[in-house]
This record gives C-alpha cells, structure tokens and sequence, in this order.
C-alpha cells in the first residue's frame, strides 16, 4: 500500500484492557479522524471487542489497517548504524539482537525506523522485536473479526524527534516517552495541549469530529508516521499469514497486468515484424534474381567473347594462295609413281604430308627440290620390318617463311 496515494487509513490501538479504532481521511495535507471506536475487553471472551470494534469501524476493502500496541515480549531500543539501505540495516540489526535482548528467539521478527537526520554517516534508528508467537493472540482477534491487518508499528517508532511528552496504556502503562528517553510516570496535565499545538501546525485536525484528541491522540501519531514512512522496508514485521489476501490479489492483478501489456506491445509490434520480414524476404528474392541474371549475363559474355576471338582469329588470318592448285600439280608432278600420299594439310606455315612410298628417302627429297617456292621443313622416314615400303611424314615451308 502507498500511503502517500492512500485517501483513508484504519489505525487499531490495542493494550489488555481496550482495544479502539479510528478512521482517518486524508485530504491534502489534511489528516481528519472521521470514526472513532472504543470497547472494553471482556476476560471471558476478548475477541468481542475486537469484532465489535472492527464491525463498527466500517473500514472498507480498499481502506488499510494498521495495528499499534505492545506485544507480549517486546523490546524497543535505539541503535545507532551506518547509514545504509534498509536491507543492509536490517542484516547489521540481526548481528546487533543479542546485544540488546536477553534470549534471541528463532523467530524473532523486528522493525525499525530512522530517528533525525544522519550525522557523519551514521543513523539513529528506534528498534522494536518481538519473537513471532507474540503475534499469535493478535492473528486469533483478527480472524475472530474475520480481518486481516497491512502492518503493525510499536508506538514509541511513530515518535519524532521534538515531539512532547507521550504516554499511551498502550505502549507501557507505567512509563512516558519525552525527549527521546523513557521515564518512569504517566501523562500530564499539558501533554494533550502540547500535542494539540504540534499537530495543528503539521496537519489539520477536525475540532468538530466528536471526540476528543486524548481518546485518539495515539492513532494519530501512528497515522502521522504511516502517511510519512508507510511505505519503509524497515517497518514490515507481521507475519505473512496476518497480511490480507488484498494484497496478494494486486501482486496477482499487477502480474496479468504487466502479462497482458507485454502482450499488447508484442502484437503492436508484430505487424511491424511481419512487414519487415516480408519486405526482408521480397528484397531477398530479387537479390537472388539479380545475382542469377548476373551470373547468366557473365555467361553469355563470356560465350561473346570466345566468339570474338575467334572472328579476331579468323579475321587475321592471311589470304589463301590463289596459285595452290598449281603447285599442288606440281608437287604430283615430282613425286615418284609408286608415291601414295595418305594424310595431307595445308596451312599458313606450309604443308604437312604423310607418304607411303617404295622409293629411297633421298630419292624423294632430290625430287622436292625442283620446287622452285616449297623447300623441305621436315623429313622423317619409317620402315616396318622387312617391308620394301616406308612412311615419310613431310613438311614443306613456303621459301619466304624462314625457320
């Protein structure tokens, strides 16, 4: 509960002998008693006065309570820490229990609140603990009233520093509260008076609420904290079993709350991921389509140029000679009868030829020599064995061509 939104707030002070309520209002600045509610406890049967309070209070769901009084073996002292963060205080307070308390039960449970302003990196805090099954008669007259309670703050931590002289039965029936010390004695004549002046001057009390400021002068100093340090990590001390199902049902609606907006913001932004995505694989498929037709425009670029180079080939061929026929003639004309020639190719360098001849190698290359514009490149010549026949593989090279 956030006490500085809260616009009501249900304050229950209890000692043995009484237990009283007060509804407060807030309105600004202005923290107005609206019910008050008082009833004696009956030996017999304590939990009637608690039910009757509670019933007559009319404290709606919304509206939290808080408790105040003294537990059965309570203790409250100053300590003066390192001014750190609540949870670090609260772990250098459980090494500090056995100095201050006779026996340190297991489950001790304590609370505690800053004290002024730090001084030189230290800080005064006020210390109540008190083992847990002291809260157990508390628990009983809650669910007896079928209620639960936010919290619970021992009077003396709803004390600031220049406040006047207190004394509440609740808090110690034989002892007052002044200037930061305990004493022995009770209230005064001009406790009340003093206290009326401090709280006028903090905030605005209500002279026409019915009742007088000494009946609910404690719960509106419990009231004053709370509004000021309601939502302090160091002033939870009620077991989990005595807070109200209230606030599990908002940690439960705040996470539906927090599930549905991260629903909200994923489907907002789903329809920006889908266009992203579906602009990411349209751009992903024309990527691929271009790097297909560049591949295939390389291709036919490179089929274009072989083509290229063999026009430029061809192009730069020289002219046949028209004179060839001629010369062919010739070259029959001097080669002997038993002559046959089997392979034959011209080109621009000459004239390869292959002849399956009887006659001698000499005889043939004497015969070439009467070509007046071919002369003998290349003369080999091959026998099989005892045959009379051999192979010359021939190469004639026009005159010009020298080698």
């Amino acid at each position: 509960m956030s006490f500085q939104q809260a616009k009501k707030l249900a304050v229950v002070a209890f000692s043995k002998d009484s237990v009283s309520g007060v509804i407060f209002r807030r309105n600004k600045e202005i923290l107005e008693p609206k019910v008050f509610v008082r009833e004696q406890i009956s030996d017999k049967d304590p939990s009637i006065a608690w039910k009757s309070v509670l019933k007559q209070m009319g404290r709606g769901k919304d509206c939290p309570l808080y408790l105040t009084g003294s537990l059965r073996d309570g203790v409250c002292f100053d300590v003066q820490l390192a001014d750190l963060a609540p949870r670090f205080q609260k772990q250098a307070l459980e090494l500090e229990l056995p100095r201050h308390l006779l026996t340190v039960s297991e489950n001790m449970r304590f609370q505690f609140l800053p004290q002024g302003e730090p001084e030189g990196g230290f800080a005064n805090l006020r210390v109540y603990a008190a083992p847990e099954k002291s809260f157990e008669h508390v628990a009983a007259m809650l669910t007896q009233g079928s209620s639960c309670a936010d919290g619970f703050i021992y009077p003396a931590l709803a004390l600031a520093e220049g406040d006047p002289l207190f004394f509440a039965e609740e808090m110690d029936p034989e002892r007052s509260f002044t200037d930061g010390m305990w004493g022995p004695g009770g209230a005064d004549a001009t406790m009340v008076c003093q206290w009326r002046e401090k709280l006028e001057k903090e905030i605005g009390l209500n002279p026409n609420a019915g009742f007088e400021l000494k009946d609910c002068l404690l719960h509106i100093i419990v009231a004053r904290a709370l509004f000021r340090n309601g939502d302090y990590a160091g002033l939870e001390i009620l077991p989990d079993q005595l807070r109200p199902q209230r606030v599990r049902k908002q940690v439960r609606t705040t996470v539906v709350l927090a599930i549905l907006l991260i629903l909200s913001l994923v489907w907002s932004k789903g329809g920006s991921w889908k266009n992203n995505y579906l602009e990411m694989r349209s751009v992903s498929k024309d990527m691929q389509k271009l790097l297909r037709e560049n591949a295939d425009l390389k291709r036919k670029l490179k089929v274009k140029e072989k083509g290229q180079k063999e026009l430029n080939r061809v192009l730069n061929l020289k002219v046949g000679e028209k004179e060839l026929p001629g010369k062919l003639a010739d070259l029959s004309s001097v080669l002997p009868e038993n002559a046959l020639v089997t392979s034959f190719r011209c080109h621009e360098n000459g004239i390869d030829l292959q002849i399956q001849t009887a006659a001698d190698q000499n005889q043939i290359s004497t015969a070439l020599r009467r070509l007046p514009y071919w002369k003998v490149g290349q003369l080999q010549q091959r026998r099989w064995g005892n045959s009379t026949s051999t192979m010359i593989t021939l190469k004639l090279v026009p005159v010009e061509v020298k080698k």
